[in-house]
Parts: C-alpha cells; sequence; structure tokens
C-alpha cells in the first residue's frame, strides 16, 4: 500500500469513526459491541 493510500483509508476511517459516534446513544459508548449493534440496527 502506498503512502497516499494509507493516508486516503487513515482519512476514511477517522470519518467512519465519527459518523458513529454522533448517531450512537452515549450509553451504548462503552464498548465497541455496543455502537457496532447501533450500526447493525440503524441498517
Amino acid at each position: 500500500m502506498t503512502q497516499k493510500e494509507l493516508r486516503e483509508l487513515n482519512q476514511a476511517l477517522k470519518t467512519i469513526a465519527r459518523i458513529l459516534y454522533k448517531n450512537t446513544p452515549s450509553e451504548r459508548l462503552q464498548d465497541f459491541e455496543g455502537v457496532s449493534q447501533c450500526a447493525t440496527i440503524s441498517s
């Protein structure tokens, strides 16, 4: 993977994390399981 691809991947992951954090109730932010369940339910 090139440095440019790594930077793009890192930016995409940060964007995904920001979206998940914004759309997950605070009581579900204790672990990744809670976050991922909220993401699955919203789909």
